[in-house]
């Protein structure tokens, strides 16, 4: 009997994370989906947006024929410029990929080294004594 009980609530947890991958995966392509075009109104349409900070953007949005950039805060909206469809041009794909935090790390690293003579955080500390754990070298 208790091997039953136990059978039949391992079952409902294991449904229940079913439901909810399924949920996921649901959610996850409905907002694929619906993101590619931009998001669409019944008179404005939101073509690109890059983001730069936190809560703050640029977005191309058309209102009727006219394309407009503008600038969006948490506390305010403008508008940058007007821009002609002649003046958008799509990024070659090389330069539309998101940049990784490992990307940026490297090149970070690599951009300290080039600065440093190859000697890294010590090359920025040239007078002080000690590794980089702040113990003496031998």
């Amino acid at each position: 009997m208790a091997l039953q009980s136990i059978a039949k609530i391992i079952m409902a947890m294991i449904l229940m994370l079913l439901i909810m991958y399924l949920a996921y995966r649901v959610t996850r392509f409905l907002a694929e989906r619906t993101m590619k075009g931009g998001k669409r109104g019944n008179y404005l349409r939101e073509f690109d947006r890059l983001g730069m900070g936190p809560e703050q953007y640029i977005a191309i949005v058309r209102a009727g024929s006219s394309y407009y950039l503008i600038g969006v805060t948490k506390q305010n909206i403008s508008i940058l410029s007007e821009i002609s469809e002649e003046q958008l041009v799509e990024l070659p794909e090389e330069e539309r990929e998101a940049v990784t935090f490992g990307a940026a790390n490297s090149e970070f690293y690599r951009k300290l080294a080039d600065r440093t003579g190859g000697m890294g955080f010590k090359g920025l500390f040239p007078g002080r004594k000690g590794n980089d754990r702040g113990e003496d070298d031998q």
